[in-house]
């Protein structure tokens, strides 16, 4: 699983180290240092962007939970969200109701008329969703 972080407010991940961003990340996610040394850290700093990749699929929860990281002293605030899997394309759904379940928006987008759709994952605690769907 591919999970995706994306700083908020002026935050660039190229400010810091490579270990700084990993501990960080850890730390807020409740991952230990033994157990987060299996996972995959990289960074994307064109897109300025935070890529975790993880065979747990309690570790992508716990990453996907991430709303801020603590680094030098100073809360940065982070969007994170699971990458559509190989295989699949993805969509966003903005003006989601907060109170919706990933279940009960995958419930009204899969429908007879729509079977393709995977997945639904709130976008950290906003309004937005992703969609995932089978396709190229």
């Amino acid at each position: 699983m591919k999970m995706v972080m994306r700083p908020r407010g002026g935050f660039r991940v190229s400010d810091v180290t490579r270990v700084e961003r990993s501990r960080a990340i850890a730390a807020v996610a409740q991952i230990t240092a033994n157990e987060a040394s299996e996972d995959f850290v990289r960074m994307n700093l064109q897109q300025n962007i935070v890529l975790m990749s993880t065979s747990k699929s309690e570790h992508a929860n716990q990453y996907a939970a991430v709303g801020r990281i603590d680094i030098r002293g100073t809360a940065h605030k982070l969007g994170a969200y699971e990458a559509a899997p190989h295989g699949t394309v993805k969509s966003v759904i903005r003006g989601v109701p907060l109170e919706e379940t990933s279940q009960e928006i995958l419930d009204n987008v899969v429908h007879k008329h729509n079977l393709t759709a995977l997945q639904a994952n709130q976008i950290s605690k906003t309004r937005s969703v992703i969609i995932a769907f089978e396709g190229h």
